[in-house]
């Protein structure tokens, strides 16, 4: 058990894992140490139990459970995976040395279920029955899987799918697994007479969700044919003895990658002062701007105050560079953020800006631009993805992306600078971000020729 809380661990500061080890090795701390736990106090395991029972606080909990399941689905919705193949470590024509189990799969199968995913749920059942044939049964007793419940299970899921004759068949060979269950055999007799309930079939969630984003996330946008790539010598004056390789993306609103503008030796500096820090990510809400969990954010980081430490003192010093701002007051920009996206990490389709209701507008203005670097290789997803612009950007080590939220001469927001993180399918995503505000950048930038009081809210972007 020590050796699977230590990957655990691992896993949880940010190193790289698999989305299906990662889900298995949850599942299996979560799920199955406490029933091996009961199963050896009836064996009379005293000095293991003691041992377990002392690790036991350091188990994944319920929420952790869940939101791997969720994650799960997302990565075979998002990328248009197969399960039968992602199940036995296959994604995108490359084969890992990973793969999920009986219990994984089953697992898996009824969390869709239970959220109306019945879809993807009818395809975990299969893989539930194609593992089962290969599992032994003696741990499977002892973890209290049950095959004949499970395809009660299986049954129900193809009815609230309409799939009758399915169902029926799915009944009939969960019977010969316990021959002369009353349950059972009650059910098959109501589905022959019409008499069992059916449920209205569900869309999957995840069939009709931000389909530009979903695009942006597999690769699918066009290259634009406007890119073009030049030195920068001009932005800041130290640029004239160590110019910035620039490539810009998108010209309005301004969209650009720069090349080797973070170090490994910041970015490991970075990581040791963020791991034992970070907690889980918020969103800021609308109307009261107070920060919640959100499922749409799914990653764990920490803020850095500018005077923290010397990296987040260089790291500021390299954004004025980039961005020809000034950050010498607190009100000039937000503190380093950085993050780290784990199973599934994401960030939906959002906008950075505030608007004008937030209680910082006044003092501090709003989000004028965002500077995000790259801490880390993703070795697949993970991208950062425009919608509107049409746009996605690969994350690669070294480098970092400015956008603007705010047309800079009206200082109103662009609502081209829609953006998010597609949720991370193999390896592991850390990334810093800063917001400069724009209150700060009044001798930067021209006069704002008019204001308006833009709504922030997200409903623009339904259609992602």
């Amino acid at each position: 058990m020590q050796t699977a809380l230590t990957k655990f661990e691992k896993w949880g500061k940010g190193e790289d894992f698999s989305a299906i080890k990662s889900f298995a090795l949850l599942r299996h701390l979560h799920h199955d140490w406490p029933k091996w736990l009961s199963f050896m106090r009836q064996n009379d395991a005293k000095a293991e139990i003691e041992k377990m029972s002392s690790l036991r606080e350091y188990l994944p909990s319920k929420d952790d459970f869940s939101e791997a399941r969720h994650s799960i689905y997302l990565l075979v919705s998002m990328y248009d995976l197969k399960v039968q193949d992602f199940s036995r470590g296959r994604i995108n024509g490359r084969q890992y040395r990973s793969r999920l189990d009986v219990l994984d799969s089953f697992a898996l199968a009824k969390f869709g279920h239970q959220k109306g995913y019945y879809l993807q749920a009818e395809d975990w059942f299969k893989m539930t029955e194609t593992f089962y044939f290969f599992a032994f049964s003696k741990p499977l007793e002892v973890m209290g899987f049950n095959f004949a419940q499970a395809w009660q299970l299986n049954a129900r899921n193809l009815l609230d799918m309409n799939k009758k004759v399915s169902a029926l068949k799915v009944l009939r060979e969960a019977l010969t697994w316990a021959s002369h269950d009353v349950v059972i055999e009650r059910q098959i007799c109501q589905l022959k007479g019409d008499l069992y309930q059916l449920g209205q079939p569900k869309k999957d969630q995840y069939e009709e969700f931000y389909p530009a984003h979903k695009e942006g996330c597999r690769g699918l946008f066009e290259d634009p044919n406007n890119l073009s790539c030049h030195y920068d010598f001009t932005t800041h004056p130290f640029l004239r003895l160590a110019p910035f390789k620039v490539e810009v993306l998108n010209d309005d609103p301004f969209v650009a990658k720069y090349y080797d503008v973070i170090y490994d030796r910041e970015i490991s500096e970075l990581k040791n002062i963020t791991i034992p820090v970070m907690t889980r990510s918020s969103t800021v809400n609308r109307e009261s701007y107070e920060m919640k969990k959100n499922l749409g954010r799914t990653s764990k980081g920490h803020f850095h105050p500018g005077d923290s430490s010397w990296v987040v003192k260089s790291i500021n010093q390299r954004i004025s560079q980039i961005t020809g701002f000034g950050l010498r007051t607190k009100k000039s920009g937000d503190s380093i953020l950085v993050l780290n996206y784990g199973l599934g990490g994401q960030y939906l389709p959002h906008y950075d800006t505030l608007g004008a209701n937030s209680t910082i507008y006044i003092s501090e203005g709003d989000r004028l631009a965002t500077v995000i670097f790259y801490l880390s290789d993703v070795e697949q997803g993970g991208l950062t993805v425009f919608p509107h612009l049409r746009i996605s950007h690969t994350p690669q080590k070294g480098t970092a992306l400015l956008f603007y939220n705010l047309n800079p001469k009206t200082l109103q927001k662009d609502k081209y600078s829609a953006h998010s993180a597609c949720p991370v399918l193999m390896g592991s995503k850390w990334v810093s971000a800063t917001w400069i505000y724009s209150a700060d950048q009044m001798f930067h930038l021209p006069c704002a020729l008019q204001y308006d009081n833009d709504d922030d809210s997200f409903e623009d972007l339904e259609d992602y």
